[in-house]
């Protein structure tokens, strides 16, 4: 039950902060907080009921996965950029998964573990999402495609 409630407590907290700033470049939608959710309950879920073992390499590539295709199902983006989004976010949310395990695996207190691990996730797929802004920034200054369409 407590990876239930604290999976959902999470996504709320995650989305919700998400949702406040695409908001103010009008890009907020209740679906990112509703699949920003279910993605990181899913995610503590498999973390808490599969045994440690497995549970990392299945978040690795479980959680950025259904992150990223549920962020691209909010906002409704075009099959190539929902495409880029979920492998960028996929590869992120793995890596951040791998050295986060690494370096926080292990604390002795799960909630620094948790802390370690999340501030791993955290600031990868903040680089990852700043990148992919820049160059959508960059695509778009061309006369030809943008990663937007």
């Amino acid at each position: 039950m407590g990876a239930v409630v604290n999976g959902i407590a999470t996504g709320l907290l995650v989305g919700g902060a998400q949702w406040l700033i695409l908001r103010t470049v009008h890009l907020g939608s209740w679906r990112w907080l509703v699949g920003t959710t279910v993605a990181l309950w899913f995610a503590h879920v498999i973390g808490d009921v599969i045994s440690d073992r497995y549970a990392t390499a299945l978040l690795a590539l479980v959680g950025g996965l259904l992150l990223g295709a549920l962020q691209w199902w909010a906002m409704r983006w075009t099959s190539r950029t929902g495409a880029i989004w979920t492998a960028a976010s996929t590869i992120a949310w793995a890596a951040g998964i791998l050295i986060g395990n690494l370096l926080g695996g292990t604390a002795e207190d799960w909630r620094v573990e948790h802390l370690i691990l999340a501030s791993a996730v955290g600031i990868l797929l903040g680089i990852t999402t700043g990148v992919l802004w820049m160059l959508n920034a960059v695509m778009e200054k061309r006369p030809a495609k943008s990663l937007a369409t």
